[in-house]
C-alpha cells in the first residue's frame, strides 16, 4: 500500500531521510536546507546544480570519516570522488599533477605509435609481435619479451616484470614474509610458484610436518 500510494511513499522517504541525517550525520533537515542555500543550491566543489532527473542526482551530505563532522553538500560524482581518493590531500594533489603532466605526453616510445582507425564489424587491427626490452623487478637485469605477452600479464593483475620463474618466486616469497612456508602457501594448501630447489625442499618439509601433526595422539 505504501509503494502504491505516492503520498505515503513520499512521507516514508522523508521520514527515512530525516532519520538518516540525524543518526549518521547529527544534523537536521532544517540545517541541510540552510546549508544548501548558503552554497546557492550547487555543489561545493564543481559548482554545478544537482541533476534531479537521476535517482541519486541531488546534493549529498559530505562528512569527515575520521571526525564525523559535516563538511558540505556535494553532487554524487564529487562525493564519490573524495571517497575514492580516501579524503587524502596528497592523493588529490597527485591527481592534479597527473592531469597537468600525463605520462603519455612525456614518454619516448622505441617504436612509432600507430593510430589505426577502428573498423566496426571488420577484422581486428593486428599489432606486430615486436619484442620490448624490460627490467626484471627482482634481479634488475634486462631481457626481451613479446609486448603482447607482457601486456596480457599486466592486464591480469600479475606483478612484474620478471625475467624467469625463479625471480618471480623469489619476489613472491619476499613479499609474503612468512617463515616456514613455501611460495604461495595459502590456508594450508601448498602449490608452486617457483620450482627451484629451495621451494621443493620447503614443500617436502612442510608436507612432513603436516603428516607428523596428523599422527600425533590427541
Amino acid at each position: 500500500k505504501r509503494d502504491s500510494d505516492r503520498d505515503a511513499r513520499a512521507r516514508f522517504l522523508a521520514d527515512s531521510t530525516a532519520y538518516s541525517l540525524h543518526v549518521r550525520y547529527g544534523i537536521t533537515r532544517h540545517e541541510v536546507v540552510e546549508l544548501a542555500a548558503f552554497q546557492k543550491e550547487v555543489c561545493a566543489i564543481c559548482g554545478n546544480p544537482p541533476d534531479v532527473t537521476k535517482k541519486r542526482g541531488g546534493l549529498h551530505v559530505d562528512h569527515d570519516h575520521a571526525t564525523g563532522k559535516v563538511r558540505g553538500l556535494l553532487c554524487e560524482p564529487c562525493n564519490q570522488g573524495l571517497g575514492f581518493f580516501r579524503d587524502n590531500i596528497d592523493n588529490l594533489a597527485a591527481a592534479a599533477r597527473y592531469l597537468q603532466s600525463p605520462p603519455m605526453g612525456n614518454v619516448v616510445f622505441t617504436q612509432p605509435v600507430r593510430h589505426a582507425p577502428y573498423r566496426a564489424g571488420g577484422t581486428r587491427n593486428r599489432e606486430p609481435q615486436a619484442d620490448i626490452e624490460l627490467v626484471c623487478k627482482q634481479c634488475g637485469g634486462t631481457f626481451l619479451r613479446k609486448a603482447a605477452d607482457e601486456f596480457a600479464s599486466r592486464s591480469k593483475g600479475k606483478e612484474g616484470p620478471f625475467c624467469s620463474t625463479h625471480c618471480a618466486g623469489t619476489w613472491g616469497q619476499a613479499q609474503q614474509k612468512v617463515v616456514g612456508l613455501i611460495h604461495g602457501t595459502t590456508n594450508g594448501y601448498s602449490y608452486y610458484k617457483c620450482r627451484c630447489d629451495e621451494c621443493r625442499s620447503a614443500h617436502a618439509r612442510d608436507a612432513k610436518e603436516r603428516r607428523l601433526k596428523r599422527q600425533e595422539p590427541t
